[in-house]
């Protein structure tokens, strides 16, 4: 218990200088140039946003507009990074389905329409208060290959645009601006919840004590991150008795508030105490494929 909270507060301490200085920069943004459209005489305003009627339309989360994307990405020191992925150099601001429960913004090459990121996200009502729920982050370098030494993760299909932690602090801001209790998230693959976990803890206290047995494994097989969410994928995770293990995409939440925190001493008992009753084993392709 003590060695998980030491590496909790030293991640924390490793992020902390970035992240002050984007949430410094979002304290300084204008409100009235995130939501307002090319052709918006009368832009969204906090007050009007807390009005249902008025969270509708083209805005992204019923709050963004496609120049406001822009203006913020282009704040926070974001657009120049994904210039820099797309084939083109210029990039385009998409908002899509907004009437669904997930929306989709998009920023694609400009010229070919090549995806460079992505956010599917909506909102989720958890015990009456609103949490941001987010689907699917991406940033991708469209074209560009794979280097040898950073081979594809399960899930990817260009290699990736280097801002992924920015772009989940910037999520992160969107929902504390959108008076979001928190975040929710399912981590589709093992590298996605190890890479959420400067932010995100695993909702049921059984479910982060799986989680931890798993890292275990993953810690002892000597396996990078990506070998080891690939072997996970590919059913070379076993219990002691040999059976194999399926990644379970529980839930994840990240607060924003101090009443959403979760995370009790008795929730990290019991997160504890599954993670003892659990033994997992990755197993080496070359070693499974010879059994």
């Amino acid at each position: 218990m003590a060695w998980e909270r030491l590496r909790k507060l030293m991640a924390e301490l490793h992020h902390r200088q970035e992240r002050s200085r984007l949430w410094r920069i979002a304290r300084r943004l204008d409100t009235v140039a995130l939501t307002a459209g090319d052709d918006d005489d009368d832009p969204l305003v906090p007050e009007d946003f807390l009005v249902p009627e008025s969270r509708a339309g083209s805005h992204f989360l019923g709050f963004y507009s496609e120049p406001g994307i822009e203006y913020g990405l282009k704040a926070y020191g974001i657009w120049e990074r994904m210039e820099d992925a797309a084939p083109s150099g210029r990039l385009e601001v998409q908002i899509l389905d907004t009437c669904d429960r997930l929306q989709r913004l998009r920023v694609v090459d400009a010229g070919d329409g090549e995806l460079v990121g992505e956010l599917r996200a909506g909102f989720e009502w958890r015990d009456q208060r609103q949490w941001l729920y987010v689907d699917w982050i991406l940033s991708q370098r469209p074209g560009a290959p794979f280097p040898p030494e950073r081979p594809p993760l399960p899930g990817q299909e260009h290699p990736g645009g280097g801002i992924g932690r920015e772009l989940m602090e910037v999520v992160l801001i969107m929902g504390h601006r959108l008076h979001c209790e928190g975040l929710v998230g399912r981590p589709a693959y093992f590298h996605n919840a190890v890479l959420y976990r400067i932010h995100f803890g695993f909702a049921e206290a059984a479910a982060e004590g799986r989680y931890r047995a798993i890292r275990d494994a993953w810690e002892a097989s000597g396996l990078s991150l990506g070998e080891a969410s690939w072997a996970i994928l590919n059913g070379r995770l076993l219990d002691p008795d040999g059976q194999e293990v399926r990644w379970d995409p529980a839930i994840m939440l990240a607060p924003l508030v101090p009443a959403a925190e979760f995370e009790t001493e008795e929730w990290e008992e019991e997160a504890e105490r599954r993670r003892r009753e659990l033994s997992f084993r990755i197993v080496r392709a070359e070693v499974q494929s010879t059994t």
